[in-house]
């Protein structure tokens, strides 16, 4: 009986050691794919007697089939279910856990405590150009905002760990930039006060305990602010929005588990409600706008997800971090290719908004509002200089023969060097160029 029982308990490890190699056999059981990014491994390498010889071919094989072996997914996950079980802690590369299994982004906390902040002369020097470009632009009817809002752990203090909870707090990039932007004349909103004042009011949660953005409530309620600020500046009235009911939800919707399903647990977190509105749009008589957004991911349940943008926005584009321009139901367009559409973009439209959480403040709008200061004075909307603006112009002539041809026929006449008339017709160019 002994005997019996060793030779059954062999006989299960062996089972479990070749459960992988069959699992990748046979495909046994569904497994549950992993949230996150996918690595350049996720790619089966291609075998080629070349790389065979070099040794690459190995190198990448071993990587893809560390990553692609039968139940990995189910190991991880259980791998990460127990680490968090036990010790509280997230296995996901800057996930924390807080108090109540709160969940929170590190680089969140470090711009809750200000350990991120660029400091007084950064953020001063940031705007004095925003104030540039903000008073350029409404000369021509374009209104350029600043909105900022609280992120997880700035809303969520009282849920953060202990560690965090007691650290000293600095001064933050939000306080700085609020600050500045008021003694500077420039138009910000500021959503952190009225959010962290609506939350000890509000029935419903404005930030989900699972998810790193807000809640759909939670984005309603900023974005009405904005739309204030909007109608005041510019003297319109914006279509209205008209809560009919909220709905309650023992299931999350859109992103509001979002951090929850990046921990890649076996087993999910500990159930909450979710309230979402239930809402119309009021659009009779009302304006709409051209509008471009440069902002994060707080944007994206704004923008081509609500009825409220939808209605506000009949031309609608946003700059994911000044990368990706992407257009309302179209899609995107690369960085390198967006960039060039650089002056196009600010001047077809009447409201550009910063629109940043208080993690990504160190840079509002990612280089967007410096490369446009540059425009606006001359000074090349990439090259930063005026001598580089005016070769790029000179360059543009000289392609262009039918331009060529005058600039000719006007040196001859003149009895001027050609190449001296062509540098006084890009001079020219550069002093008329946004007349």
């Amino acid at each position: 009986m002994h005997k019996r029982t060793k030779n059954i308990l062999a006989a299960f490890i062996l089972l479990v050691l070749c459960l992988p190699m069959l699992q990748e056999l046979v495909h046994l059981f569904s497994e549950k794919p992993l949230t996150g990014r996918n690595s350049a491994s996720s790619v089966k390498p291609v075998f080629k007697l070349k790389n065979w010889f070099n040794g690459s071919w190995q190198d990448s094989t071993v990587i893809y089939d560390n990553q692609h072996f039968g139940l990995r997914t189910w190991y991880m996950r259980l791998n990460n279910q127990l680490y968090f079980t036990a010790f509280k802690r997230a296995r996901a590369n800057g996930l924390i856990v807080g108090k109540n299994d709160y969940l929170f982004d590190i680089h969140y906390i470090n711009a809750y405590l200000g350990n991120d902040s660029k400091g007084y002369k950064a953020q001063l020097e940031y705007l004095e150009k925003f104030r540039f470009v903000q008073n350029t632009l409404q000369k021509r009817n374009i209104t350029l905002m600043l909105v900022m809002m609280p992120g997880k752990a700035t809303f969520y203090s009282e849920f953060l760990p202990d560690e965090y909870a007691t650290a000293p707090r600095g001064i933050t990039n939000n306080m700085l930039l609020h600050r500045i932007s008021d003694s500077l004349g420039v138009n910000c909103v500021n959503l952190s006060p009225y959010l962290l004042e609506m939350k000890k009011q509000s029935p419903y949660p404005l930030y989900p305990p699972y998810g790193i953005h807000w809640s759909e409530y939670g984005m309603l309620l900023g974005m009405d602010s904005v739309g204030r600020f909007i109608e005041r500046k510019r003297n319109i009235d914006l279509p209205d929005v008209k809560l009919q009911k909220m709905v309650w939800s023992d299931s999350a919707r859109g992103d509001d588990y979002d951090i929850g399903a990046g921990a890649n647990l076996l087993f999910d977190l500990p159930p909450v409600r979710y309230a979402y509105p239930d809402y119309q749009m009021i659009t009779e008589g009302k304006t709409q706008l051209d509008a471009l957004c440069v902002g994060d991911s707080y944007y994206w349940q704004f923008f081509g997800m609500s009825k409220i943008e939808r209605e506000w926005f009949r031309n609608s584009k946003y700059w994911f971090y000044f990368r990706e321009l992407h257009t309302r139901d179209v899609g995107e367009i690369s960085e390198a290719e967006s960039h060039k559409k650089l002056r196009e973009e600010v001047f077809g439209k009447q409201v550009i908004l910063i629109f940043y959480c208080d993690a990504n403040l160190e840079k509002p709008g990612n280089g967007f509002v410096e490369e446009v200061y540059d425009m606006l004075r001359y000074t090349g909307n990439y090259a930063g200089t005026e001598n580089q603006r005016l070769k790029d112009i000179e360059r543009d002539i000289r392609a262009d023969k039918n331009w060529m041809e005058l600039i000719r026929q006007k040196a001859e006449k003149s009895n001027i060097p050609l190449d001296t008339m062509v540098k006084m017709d890009s001079k020219y160019v550069l002093e008329h160029e946004w007349d």
